[in-house]
């Protein structure tokens, strides 16, 4: 980040400091609700699919619609909508106002910091949306789910976590792109 102004390099080095504590704090959370849900009932080995005839299969059935929901359309919008760079390289004076910067900012400092804001708030939805997705495990769990629907639910869960870990040269390249 050397050919970044200093003041955005050092937030941008904050931002990616907390954000690898967001990161580690929602995978705790996540194996928090698996002990959690293997504490509270051990699940037999029922790898059995919910049927329908099941009293409480349509709540499960729900969870996992609305999971997919969140990994295969809500997650793919979230990321796509803060995490393009395209989306704040062409923002102007005002845009960068609309966005609570100083009138007198310099454009390019100002769509880094409108980008590195954008970018944690991409970030920690992302993985917010991953982590939802294992307590919806435990969710149904307690409400009777067998082991291969929670499963199911925490395999997600920690699949997304694993695939969007903080990434700082993705930060760095894409400050170094609105220069």
């Amino acid at each position: 980040m050397s050919a970044l102004h200093p003041l955005v390099a050092e937030v941008a080095e904050r931002q990616h400091r907390l954000l690898r504590i967001i990161y580690a704090a929602l995978a705790g959370l996540l194996l928090a609700a698996l002990a959690t849900t293997l504490l509270l009932d051990p699940p037999a080995l029922d790898l059995d699919v919910p049927s329908l005839g099941d009293p409480f299969a349509w709540i499960t059935w729900s969870l996992l619609c609305f999971a997919g929901i969140l990994l295969g359309v809500c997650l793919p919008f979230v990321r796509s909508r803060l995490l393009a760079v395209a989306r704040v390289q062409t923002a102007d004076r005002r845009l960068l106002q609309a966005a609570g910067l100083p009138e007198d900012i310099d454009p390019t400092i100002g769509r880094q910091a409108l980008y590195l804001t954008r970018f944690t708030a991409g970030m920690v939805l992302s993985w917010g949306l991953g982590a939802a997705v294992g307590l919806y495990g435990l969710v149904a769990r307690m409400l009777g789910a067998n082991a291969l629907a929670t499963g199911v639910f925490f395999a997600l869960s920690a699949l997304t976590l694993a695939l969007l870990p903080p990434d700082r040269r993705r930060l760095e390249r894409a400050l170094a792109s609105l220069l």
